[in-house]
């Protein structure tokens, strides 16, 4: 993962200062999204509310392998493993960051 893009979603008639929830996409060098996660309630991350997916693509770009949240679910279950799980190799990364009010 090179780049991470961060999309709140906000309720502006209720709290428009918080979001709501928040995806969070990883993509490669080549633009594939290989890891996604979905916050239900970003503001305390833990297992109920972390939704993880990830892909593995081949030499020809294609998905050679995706895992739905339930093979990630006991492996993330804070704000540290799901650092972990965006960011495997330690690698800098751009962070892009997109809020949506609904």
């Amino acid at each position: 993962v090179i780049q991470l893009t961060v999309e709140d979603t906000v309720d502006t008639s209720t709290n428009p200062d918080t979001a709501q929830y928040r995806r969070i996409f990883g993509v490669n060098k080549w633009g594939v999204a290989i890891r996604q996660v979905l916050l239900t309630s970003p503001s305390t991350p833990n297992a109920n509310n972390i939704w993880c997916w990830s892909k593995l693509v081949n030499s020809k770009l294609r998905t050679a392998e995706e895992r739905m949240p339930s093979a990630h679910k006991n492996e993330v279950t804070s704000n540290s493993q799901l650092q972990q799980f965006l960011d495997p190799y330690g690698v800098p990364l751009t962070i892009i960051l997109a809020q949506f009010r609904v």
